[in-house]
């Protein structure tokens, strides 16, 4: 038997304006609203093209993963002090006012300023140690850790997944996790996806 098989990202769907967007936003609601950093310019935090960087390097097929990735990144050059250790908390609205509290005391006493980026140099060094996020987590160790919360249950302490997720669902995200969106109550990204290849060439194929 003949098989076909199908990368779905990219190839059979465009996902640059739903995946990729609620990355950014996801980054951005991160470090401004939860963090306190001051708001980026046009620009933003991280681009189309950084995010391509990270999904060429290997080992970011889970956007949740690429998401953390980027933001150990950022922290890592951004000024802000190493925090290591996860607390454990029982609501997303707890960990925020955590990482807010504790960010806030940090840079009453130092400048967080992002230092110049160099991806490709760091996802070399983090394909050496094994790629994707384990990789990242090798080079940086346990350092900045403490800053993202991004396992676990986004009812409770999945303060990235939580995030995303709500961006991403947009109107169905109560629905489909029985919690009320805390950070974004628009429309979901999903509904930005097109198809790539038309339906007749996937129905004859």
């Amino acid at each position: 038997m003949d098989i076909l098989i199908f990368d779905m990202d990219g190839f059979l769907v465009d996902v640059s304006k739903s995946y990729r967007k609620t990355i950014q936003r996801t980054i951005q609601i991160y470090l401004e609203s939860c963090l306190g950093f001051k708001k980026r310019g046009r620009r933003g935090w991280i681009t189309n093209e950084e995010i391509s960087l990270f999904k060429t390097a290997g080992g970011f097929n889970n956007d949740w993963d690429l998401t953390s990735g980027l933001l150990l990144y950022l922290l890592s050059i951004s000024g802000i002090p190493p925090l290591p250790k996860r607390k454990r908390f029982s609501s997303i609205p707890e960990v925020v006012s955590y990482i807010k509290t504790t960010s806030s005391r940090i840079r009453q006493k130092t400048t967080t300023r992002l230092k110049r980026k160099d991806l490709p140099f760091f996802l070399r060094k983090s394909k050496s140690k094994g790629g994707g996020l384990r990789g990242v987590r090798r080079i940086l160790g346990a350092s900045w850790e403490g800053w993202v919360y991004g396992v676990g249950d986004p009812g409770r302490e999945n303060l990235l997944k939580r995030i995303f997720q709500e961006i991403y669902l947009g109107r169905i995200f109560a629905r489909r996790y029985h919690l009320r969106p805390i950070f974004y109550k628009g429309d979901g990204l999903y509904l930005q996806e097109r198809a790539l290849i038309p339906r007749k060439i996937l129905l004859t194929l």
